[in-house]
């Protein structure tokens, strides 16, 4: 399902209406968001993110900034060569 960027944002915006309702004042930020700010091997967008990290610091809110590393950008996962998540060497 492919969502536009005025819905996007009307989702945020929403979730922010409701963390003000709820009293939550921390975020977690970025956990599955790899490929929005780097769509292609050699591409980086910081927009979307600067603008989550923008709206929760003028909402006084503090910020756990996570790695994205929980969703595989597609570029990199049908990339050829060894595997995206290969599996760990325990030692």
């Amino acid at each position: 399902m492919t969502t536009t960027p005025s819905k996007r944002q009307e989702v945020r915006d929403e979730d922010h209406r409701l963390f003000t309702r709820a009293g939550v004042d921390t975020l977690t930020v970025g956990v599955f968001t790899w490929p929005v700010p780097q769509p292609g091997p050699d591409t980086y967008d910081f927009t979307v993110l600067d603008r989550i990290l923008d709206r929760a610091a003028a909402e006084g809110r503090r910020v756990c900034l996570a790695t994205g590393t929980a969703a595989l950008p597609p570029w990199l996962a049908t990339s050829p060569g060894p595997p995206a998540r290969p599996e760990p060497t325990w030692t």
